[in-house]
This record gives C-alpha cells, sequence and structure tokens, in this order.
C-alpha cells in the first residue's frame, strides 16, 4: 500500500489550503496509508482514513519508514510556515497555492532577525537583485513591489514536481525550472444552482442588508490581499454610496486598528 506524507493546515482552520485537503483527503486515503502533519492538529480530526500528527514526528517517521511521496501544500499565509524547513530538506510534490513568497519568507526570517539570511536567500532566488532591495525588505519598506522578485526558485529547486492551479502559471514555471516536473490542476467549480438561496443565507448570517454591496475573500486576508488599501478606498467613496461590507477571516491582520486608521 502507497504511504504518503501530507504537509496541510486542516480544518478547523479557515484557510482554502485546509477546505482543499478537507476535500481531497477521503477520496486519496482510499488504497493509500496518508499521515497527515499539521500545525497544532486538532487531536480528534480524522480527515477519511488519513491520521493527523505532529511536524515534529515527521523525520523520525522518515528516518525509520520512507514515505513513497511527501506532499506539500504550500501557501504565503503563516499558517503554513511550518512546511518551509521540511520542504528544503526532503524533496516531494509541491501545491502551489500561491505565486509569490516573497512577503512570506522576508516574514518568517525578519521575525527571527535573520536579516543577512534573508539577502541570501533574495540573492540565491534572483540572481544580480541589486542589493538595495534587500536592504529595502529588511526595512520593510519594500511594499508592492515585493511581487517583482517572488523568491520561489528555492521552492523549485527543492521540488520533485510542482503542481498548480492555472497553464499560466504552469508555463512560467517551466520557463524558469525546465527540469522540474509541473502539473496544472484547475480548481473544481461547484454547481452554482442554489447559489442565490446560499447568498442570502450568508447575509442573515452576518446581518448584512439586501442591497449592501459584498466583498468577499475565500480563506484568510493575507497582506498580500492589501486589505488596508481596500478599507482605505472604501472608506473615501462619496456620501450617498450604497453600503458595503468586507467578509473575510482577519487572523493575519489587527482588523479592529485597521478600521481605527481608516
Amino acid at each position: 500500500m502507497q504511504r504518503l506524507a501530507w504537509f496541510s493546515p486542516v480544518t478547523p482552520d479557515r484557510s482554502a489550503i485546509a477546505r482543499h485537503s478537507a476535500d481531497l483527503l477521503p477520496a486519496l486515503a482510499r488504497g493509500r496509508t496518508i499521515d497527515v502533519y499539521a500545525p497544532a492538529p486538532a487531536a480528534d480530526h480524522q480527515p477519511g482514513a488519513a491520521v493527523v500528527m505532529d511536524p515534529g514526528d515527521f523525520d523520525r517517521r522518515q528516518r525509520d519508514a520512507p514515505y513513497d511521496l511527501i506532499v506539500y501544500q504550500l501557501g504565503a499565509a503563516a499558517v503554513v510556515d511550518d512546511v518551509w524547513p521540511f520542504l528544503l530538506r526532503y524533496p516531494g510534490l509541491v501545491v502551489l497555492h500561491e505565486d509569490n513568497f516573497h512577503a512570506a519568507r522576508a516574514r518568517m526570517l525578519l521575525a527571527e532577525g535573520r536579516g543577512d539570511a534573508y539577502r541570501a536567500e533574495l540573492a540565491y532566488n534572483h540572481p544580480g537583485v541589486p542589493a538595495a532591495v534587500g536592504s529595502l525588505g529588511v526595512s520593510g519598506l519594500l511594499g508592492g513591489l515585493e511581487r517583482l522578485w517572488p523568491m520561489r526558485r528555492i521552492v523549485l529547486d527543492a521540488a520533485r514536481a510542482v503542481l498548480v492551479h492555472n497553464a499560466w502559471l504552469a508555463a512560467r514555471i517551466r520557463e524558469e525550472a525546465p527540469a522540474v516536473p509541473v502539473y496544472s490542476v484547475e480548481p473544481g467549480v461547484p454547481d452554482v444552482r442554489g447559489a442565490a438561496a446560499g447568498g442570502a443565507a450568508v447575509r442573515k448570517r452576518y446581518g448584512v442588508p439586501e442591497d449592501a454591496v459584498v466583498f468577499a475573500a475565500a480563506g484568510a486576508l493575507t497582506p498580500a490581499r492589501r486589505l488596508s488599501r481596500a478599507l482605505r478606498a472604501l472608506a473615501a467613496m462619496p456620501a450617498g454610496t450604497p453600503g458595503w461590507h468586507l467578509l473575510g477571516c482577519v487572523a493575519a491582520y489587527d482588523a479592529a486598528a485597521l478600521l481605527a486608521e481608516t
């Protein structure tokens, strides 16, 4: 029987990655043994036939009985920070839920006071990048310019294979890393019948008026989604603009502080 290691957050975490895993694992577990390595795993969480384990147990289990395949669900939110040390040491299938990891790597390395490591990793990912870019990043002044240097080469170099959500990104990665097998799997689209009723239920649950405009984000509102700028733009709308509501998980932000600033 094939044995898989699956690095991913799991429900009740609200991230989109956790939901994707919840959808996939019951089917994948048929005919396979799957050990799920999740941050702060819930002791009673058993997705299908998979078993949730502490990532700290992985080194020992991999040494004692190597897995047939290691799958890394990789995004830019802090909930997957624990994945990085493993994917850089143990090659596997990396599922990219983001195309840019600059903000994530800067957050992780600078939080540990490792400015030199951040500069070195930036230079590895983007040979020839001006030293001033690293200095701006260490100072927290790079802002949206992070998009110009996505810092994903280190991931591609470590991967046995890569899976992405669309053909456009797959083509980009094939150009960047020709030796790495790249697969594109479009996210499934649910049946839209009944969507109107579902929207009405959400409005009722959160007290949103029927005539209000609703902006929503699937998963966590990470810095890459620029919540602060969205709030400032909405706050600047002229008088008489229809009411609006922003729905999403704001664990990555101090929402109250952002609202006070606007």
